[in-house]
């Protein structure tokens, strides 16, 4: 792609580039959390609901990876009222089974 057209896709979406970007950088630098909210706040002040859903299933996935269930959980319950709002029946039925996954891994986890 020239750098002529990135620079016209930045310009006239420049939440769908801060998200992707915040989702490289937390990835790629294991960056904290306040990442993943930058997103969100940027996402939820464009008033672009299924963008501040993505940004939160990002956040979720992230902290599921990182072993903290109960805040995975709460970002993914997050997810689903995003999405509901916006209106897709298939993501919500996608994060549901995901929460449900998230409930099954709590309760067989093995207690330290």
């Amino acid at each position: 792609m020239q750098p002529s057209a990135l620079n016209g896709t930045f310009r006239t979406k420049p939440v769908c580039f801060w998200l992707r970007n915040y989702h490289l950088l937390a990835n790629m630098k294991k960056l904290k959390f306040s990442i993943y909210m930058k997103a969100i706040q940027e996402s939820r002040s464009s008033h672009f609901v299924h963008k501040e859903g993505l940004a939160c299933e990002f956040a979720g996935m992230h902290y599921e990876r990182q072993g903290d269930i109960t805040k995975a959980k709460e970002l993914f319950q997050q997810v689903e009222n995003c999405y509901e709002t916006w209106g897709s029946a298939a993501k919500i039925r996608q994060v549901q089974k995901k929460i449900n996954n998230i409930n099954l891994k709590q309760l067989y986890t093995p207690l330290s």
